[in-house]
This record gives structure tokens, C-alpha cells and sequence, in this order.
């Protein structure tokens, strides 16, 4: 099986890491319930590779992964060099995959990265007037990268997830933000919304994508410079 392969179904699925030998990522899924994220989805699997791809990794980068699901693109962060990684979701979905899954990854990930700082905390967008205490306690030490993968789906979403990238991003912060176009009404006002921000949004261009070989056309990662 590899990443390109449908694995929803599955309950428990592997996803390579780059390099020869490498262990991959075992996640756990649950597919049996009414949580979107307890599944991984095209977008992650593609804005995974994608982090493969990027030119000098991640090293040293503080990163946090807002709606992690299963949590594929935030322990792919760690494994390609951040130095700290942050993954949020809600109460349900932490318990029931990310946590779960950052532990059964923990060890790989820290002989693979020594030093990373990986991390789970539970975040809802609709209800945040506070950030989890870690977040709190550094107000001044914005991420560098940002990542949303399949969180971009129902209109209602959309000013709560840009919102809190704004009190998460600095001058510098790049968020890369991938979802399927299901609603392409609903993906434009995403798109706006960052621009209304005077944010520097752009799509990843189509051919590069396909050189993740990923077969959902549907499928779109974009770079946002939140500056």
C-alpha cells in the first residue's frame, strides 16, 4: 500500500518518510464515528508530500497544525526537521486519534529528529477565547508555519480559522492551507477572507502537484504569507 492508495477505510494505515530505510507513520483511523477528522483525508496526504518536497526542510521551524486529525501533517513536520510542532484539534479528536497517535510515533520521530518538541492540545476554532495555556504563555513567539489540512469545507468555519491564524502568525509566519474543492463558493471566501487581510495567498501551481502524483484533481494547497 502506499499514500496514494484510498486508505479511509482502513483502521490503521502507514505513510512513508523520506529516506532509504525510513519507519514510516502508523496512524490509527475511526472511521465508525461523526468526526471528520478521525480520518485521513487526500489533502493531508498531499500537503504531506509536499513538506517532503520543500527545499531544506523544516529544520528549526515552530509549526502548529490547526484541525490535525489523525495528525499525518504535523508528525511530518517532525520528521522532516521543525524543531517544535504543535497539534491541535477538538476535545473528541484528540482523544480518540492524535494523542494516541503522537505516542505510538514518539519514538521514531525523536531518533529520526533528536530534539523535536511535539505536542497536543485541544482547539475549537467556534469557541477559543483563550488559547491552550501552552499557546497563552508565548504571546510573543508567533509560528513559523501554519498548516490546515481538509478544514476548509463549511462556510461557518471560515472567519473563526482566519481569525486564529491571525493571532497565531507574525511578520514572517507561512501558513499552507490544503483542501479539496468540494464548494468552490466556500474556497474562494477561504481565499478572500486571507486577502481581505492583505495576506499574500497563492496556489501551489497544479504541475507541481502533480508531481506528488496524488490522483484527486480535486485538491488544492495554497501559501499564504501572513504578513
Amino acid at each position: 500500500m502506499t499514500i496514494l492508495d484510498d486508505t479511509k477505510h482502513l483502521s490503521y494505515v502507514e505513510f512513508p518518510l523520506p529516506g532509504a530505510g525510513a519507519t514510516p507513520l502508523g496512524l490509527r483511523q475511526c472511521n465508525d464515528t461523526l468526526d471528520h477528522g478521525t480520518t485521513v483525508w487526500d489533502s493531508a496526504k498531499a500537503l504531506a508530500q509536499h513538506l517532503h518536497a520543500l527545499p531544506g526542510g523544516l529544520r528549526g521551524m515552530r509549526c502548529i497544525e490547526l484541525g490535525a486529525g489523525c495528525g499525518l501533517v504535523g508528525l511530518t513536520a517532525g520528521a522532516c526537521g521543525a524543531s517544535q510542532v504543535h497539534l491541535t484539534d477538538l476535545p473528541s479528536v484528540v482523544k480518540s486519534v492524535l494523542e494516541p497517535n503522537l505516542k505510538r510515533n514518539l519514538t521514531n520521530l525523536k531518533e529520526r529528529n533528536h530534539g523535536v518538541d511535539l505536542s497536543v492540545d485541544a482547539l475549537d476554532w467556534l469557541n477559543a477565547p483563550c488559547l491552550p495555556v501552552p499557546l497563552e504563555e508565548e504571546p510573543d513567539r508567533p509560528f513559523d508555519l501554519i498548516f490546515a489540512a481538509d478544514c476548509v469545507y463549511e462556510r461557518s468555519l471560515l472567519e473563526p480559522l482566519v481569525d486564529l491564524m491571525t493571532r497565531l502568525a507574525g511578520p514572517r509566519t507561512v501558513a499552507y492551507v490544503a483542501f479539496e474543492r468540494r464548494d468552490s463558493m466556500v474556497c474562494d471566501r477561504f481565499v478572500d477572507l486571507c486577502r481581505s487581510k492583505s495576506w499574500d495567498a497563492r496556489p501551489i501551481p497544479k504541475r507541481q502537484l502533480k508531481n506528488l502524483r496524488l490522483e484527486n484533481d480535486e485538491v488544492e494547497i495554497w501559501k499564504i504569507r501572513c504578513s
